[in-house]
């Protein structure tokens, strides 16, 4: 196992890539503010990451967006929305192409499926996003919560929603643009859940993603520690392949004060 420290100028984003095995791919990142460079960056993609190849003013999406999280602010979803967010500008800077949007089809309304799908390399990975304000729990606890909620949903386990309509509704539009071969994989997939066809975990390829905001306790990610993290509570599990992402976060503020500026 080995660490890779990056510091790249422009993706203004602080994070160590850790090489687990040949299946295990962890990354730590650490977020404790969006000063003005990671700002700029944020501005680059916030239209690609919440809508896609269209053409909206970045004014208008910020707009959109802090109408989208001031309902949020006094739960749960604030946190969950803020961290998937972060997730994804970090994704979006390793070159993941999105197949998806941020913002759910139906306004204001809770994703009903994934996280994220994102293709990369000739595979497609399947991302669940997981997040705490709790600074005494441990990024372990919360990828082994993101990695059973996603096996949950892959094998028809939790089965309320069919996962692979809503990956096919998201991948299928005009603004995301996923090739054919990527719509027909998925259509098949969201056929067979109907039919309670469930897949199995083991021949996917994932990400499960574990963010800690930490307010006032502001403390970066120990990469020897995260590594037994990742492989305690993931090691053992089946999948095709597996990428982790952890991130430190200070606070849940600064998107809302970073987009009404």
């Amino acid at each position: 196992m080995c660490f890779e420290k990056i510091i790249m100028i422009d993706i203004p984003i602080k994070y160590d890539v850790i090489h687990i095995s040949e299946k295990i791919t962890g990354y730590a990142v650490n977020i404790e503010k969006i000063d003005n460079n990671l700002a700029k960056y944020i501005d680059d993609k916030l239209i690609k990451i919440c809508k896609g190849k269209r053409e909206v003013k970045l004014p208008t999406v910020k707009k959109e967006f802090i109408k989208y999280l001031e309902p949020k602010k006094q739960s749960t979803l604030m946190t969950g929305s803020v961290s998937e967010f972060f997730i994804h500008v970090f994704l979006n800077s390793q070159q993941f192409k999105q197949e998806f949007l941020y913002f759910n089809l139906e306004e204001n309304s809770i994703k009903k499926g994934f996280d994220g799908y994102y293709s990369k390399d000739n595979k497609d990975w399947v991302l669940e996003s997981k997040s705490t304000c709790q600074n005494n729990k441990k990024h372990k606890e919360i990828l082994a919560i993101g990695f059973r909620g996603l096996k949950e949903k892959i094998e028809g386990i939790d089965n309320k929603n069919n996962p692979w309509e809503e990956a096919y509704h998201h991948a299928s539009l005009g603004a995301v643009a996923a090739e054919d071969s990527l719509l027909q994989k998925i259509n098949v997939l969201a056929e067979q859940y109907i039919n309670e066809e469930y897949g199995e975990i083991k021949s996917f390829d994932i990400m499960v993603s574990s963010t800690i905001f930490l307010e006032d306790n502001w403390t970066e990610i120990n990469l020897e520690d995260l590594k037994k993290d990742i492989t305690d509570s993931l090691g053992n599990k089946n999948y095709n392949s597996l990428i982790a992402i952890c991130l430190n976060k200070k606070s849940t503020v600064h998107l809302l004060e970073y987009l009404k500026k």
